[in-house]
């Protein structure tokens, strides 16, 4: 939470004092002037524009654009009234529950805002409803006494009466018991307790309710030199560079010498965490992942889907029917989500080497330790024995023995004639230094034992953390592929694969041209379905791509059109391509004259856009053609100019009613194109993913539950492959279009013939 706080402090009581035109600019082509009075201007320089406002009934002292809506700003006044604007000035939402000067707000979340006033009080608003969340009676006079927490929806207050946490939702928490120093730094542990940096102290530990726990003896950086192993430990690093392991209510585990390995593969693994968790902010779901809208694979296919369903304003949810079409039209890549946070998991495998290589070494040196220990004391516990020994027979010597001096007679007669009287003093004297001298060496070993054995902890205290760390990589790996596979698991053709099949699309888009829309031309030509003359009262119904449409006639309607999804198609198979966008034209046959209606329509927003009626006489129809004729700029397909066929109706005032669809020539240019954009060919793309099949299969390594995982995203995979190879049933519209130039230029036909005609001549376009 603390990395999205966006914290503003309003104008001081020294800057209110002397009056000067504050500039805030809210995105790179409006900006706002303010400051000095009660109003506010916003100012757009590209269009030469200003429009002043009077929101406030005392000075505005602070402006700031919202980070969670592009297009809305606050405003606040002296009046301690919250305005919310939208960047057109349109006023969304006035908060005014504070009775004195509101010195800072801080935007705590995606749509919540902090404010704080004189008045004794922080409230927490909703900034989508405008609705006050919760009130905290808090006597501060700067922002800088909130401090907002690392991972929770909480805050910590400092004020007279110490320092409190509070939830957003106004319901104090916990008192930090006997802590007077201004919090700087707070981070919530999974066991609830609280890291606490305040001011001019050590960090320090408390327990849930406020309890004091533990204060370390050395400062450290939340974000940086802490990462929370389980509920009960912690990972710290020490200024020093010293890495401990410590338990949550402060008491020391182990701790690893400073290592420049284990520093590096700490900090490689606070940045994983880091990394993983904004990446996951920023692409929560599938839609937040690049999108293709058709096989092409070119700029203009790709893009991604939450910018796009938040431009059209689509809710996916209100519509079952609009769900399947957008499912249809606009799927997500594999491959980016597959290999989502790659680079984290590639640096995580690699500490994890590193770390078995240290691992490895201290093991090693802890072996070598234990066993320089042991004999050590194998050596001081000798030397002691002779120790004692040297000290017996002085002893003996020295209480001039009999037996004893009888043996160093027969061993050493001539020594003891050099000694004289007191031999046995002096051999007593020597036995006590070479005593003395066993004894030295017996403690020089005892010594050499004790530091082996300090270096043999040390050791093990460095493997525990060693042992502790890697772990944590493990951790990293995986939650990342859980995240991975959580997407993989949402994208609709492996939750289910007939989200690809283009049955059930096709079918709701008939019903959608042969009812729904078909319905609505009737009434635009103000026809009844008994004045047909063709076949069993029906109309002649062409559509086809929006795209390759005359471009003159396009051009009327171009700004309602989503490009977007005009570029939206998919193989359905032996039916040919299905287009998102498509333009239909309705050819209604009466007796004495005919109607066409033309209409551009998108199955995925579900608008009808350019709807036009004209009603022509037989006798003003001069012609009814079809033709080919080449259409230019369509970036789509990788050609400057394609080849269609024209179907044209000519009436004598010289207007012409079209209609264009694809032929075998646009049909294999598109094709064309997908075959371009492709990195291998797709017979290649569907044995790979056959040997991926059968990899999946010959793994003994996998549980049941991730093979079975694996088979799903596979045959998902080769499901979404199989609607990308481009063929088109051109055929099936051509004989079509051949059945409507034939059945037109029959009915004029019979009218010349039967001499009918009517002096009235209506051409009423309806738009």
């Amino acid at each position: 939470m603390m990395s999205k706080q966006i914290r503003f402090e309003t104008l001081t009581e020294k800057q209110l004092a002397s009056p000067t035109l504050q500039n805030t600019r809210l995105d790179g082509r409006i900006r706002i002037e303010w400051g000095r009075d009660d109003s506010y201007t916003i100012i757009c320089d590209d269009e030469d524009s200003r429009k002043s406002f009077n929101r406030h009934s005392d000075t505005v002292i602070g402006v700031l654009p919202l980070k969670w809506s592009k297009q809305v700003f606050l405003t606040i006044g002296l009046d301690h009234v919250i305005q919310l604007s939208a960047f057109s000035g349109r006023n969304l939402h006035s908060l005014n529950e504070h009775s004195d000067r509101i010195f800072g707000v801080i935007e705590i979340a995606k749509d919540r805002l902090l404010s704080a006033s004189l008045d004794g009080t922080v409230r927490i608003w909703n900034l989508r409803s405008g609705s006050l969340v919760c009130t905290i009676d808090a006597k501060i006079t700067s922002l800088s006494a909130i401090q907002m927490f690392a991972n929770s929806d909480h805050l910590a207050i400092s004020d007279g009466n110490g320092v409190s946490i509070w939830s957003f939702t106004g319901k104090k928490i916990a008192v930090m018991q006997g802590l007077k120093s201004r919090i700087i730094g707070v981070s919530t542990l999974q066991n609830g307790s609280w890291m606490v940096q305040s001011e001019k102290q050590h960090p320090s530990i408390w327990s849930a309710t406020g309890k004091f726990l533990h204060r370390f003896k050395f400062d450290f950086d939340f974000a940086d030199d802490m990462h929370e192993v389980d509920s009960e430990r912690l990972l710290i690093r020490r200024p020093g560079k010293s890495l401990g392991l410590w338990h949550v209510e402060g008491e020391l585990i182990s701790e690893h010498l400073p290592n420049d390995d284990i520093n590096a593969a700490f900090d490689n693994l606070k940045q994983g965490h880091l990394t993983r968790d904004r990446y996951i902010e920023q692409k929560p779901e599938v839609i937040d992942f690049p999108h293709v809208r058709n096989p092409l694979g070119n700029s203009d296919s790709v893009f991604t889907a939450r910018a796009e369903l938040e431009k059209q304003k689509l809710d996916l949810d209100a519509s079952p029917e609009r769900r399947m079409f957008w499912d249809f039209f606009n799927r997500p890549l594999f491959t980016p989500i597959r290999t989502a946070l790659k680079q984290p998991i590639k640096q995580a495998r690699e500490q994890l080497e590193v770390l078995a290589g240290v691992r490895e070494a201290s093991e090693q040196e802890q072996q070598l330790r234990q066993k320089k220990r042991k004999g050590a004391a194998i050596w001081s516990w000798l030397f002691l024995v002779l120790t004692m020994v040297a000290a017996g027979i002085g002893y003996l010597f020295f209480l001039d023995n009999a037996l004893v001096m009888d043996l160093v007679r027969q061993q050493q007669p001539e020594l003891l004639d050099r000694l004289g009287r007191n031999a046995h003093l002096t051999l007593a004297v020597a036995a006590a230094g070479i005593g003395g001298a066993c004894l030295l060496l017996s403690l020089m070993m005892l010594i050499r034992n004790r530091g082996h054995r300090g270096h043999q902890l040390q050791q093990e205290a460095n493997l525990q953390v060693v042992d502790c760390l890697a772990p944590q990589f493990d951790g990293l790996i995986g939650s990342i592929k859980e995240y991975r596979q959580g997407l993989l698991n949402n994208i609709p053709v492996v939750k289910d694969l007939a989200a690809l099949s283009p049955k059930g699309v096709l079918e709701t888009m008939d019903r959608h041209i042969n009812d729904t829309i078909e319905t609505m031309a009737l009434e635009e030509c103000g026809l009844e379905r008994e004045d047909i003359v063709y076949t069993n009262n029906e109309a002649i119904v062409l559509s086809d791509w929006a795209l390759i449409q005359d471009l003159d006639k396009r051009a009327q309607v171009k700004s309602k059109l989503n490009y977007g999804n005009e570029r939206s198609f998919w193989s359905s198979g032996s039916d040919g391509i299905l287009f998102a966008v498509q333009y239909i034209q309705y050819i209604f046959l009466t007796e004495d004259k005919v109607d066409v209606f033309t209409t551009y329509y998108d199955f995925i927003s579900g608008k009808c856009i350019g709807k036009e009626a004209n009603a022509f006489y037989y006798k003003d129809v001069t012609n009814i053609a079809k033709r080919n004729v080449e259409r230019g700029g369509q970036s789509t397909v990788n050609e400057k100019e394609i080849s269609v066929t024209e179907i044209a109706l000519y009436v004598a005032s010289g207007e012409r009613i079209r209609l264009t669809i694809l032929n075998e020539d646009s049909v294999s240019a598109i094709a064309a194109s997908a075959k371009d954009n492709e990195n291998i060919t797709m017979v290649d793309r569907i044995e790979k993913l056959e040997q991926e099949r059968q990899n999946i299969l010959d793994d003994q390594t996998m549980s049941e539950t991730e093979r079975q995982e694996e088979l799903d995203m596979n045959a998902a995979e080769m499901a979404d492959l199989k609607t990308q190879n481009v063929a088109q049933n051109v055929q099936k519209t051509a004989s079509k279009a051949d059945e409507t130039v034939k059945n037109i230029r029959a009915q004029l036909r019979d009218h010349k013939q039967s001499g009918k005609h009517d002096e009235a001549n209506i051409n009423a376009p309806i738009s």
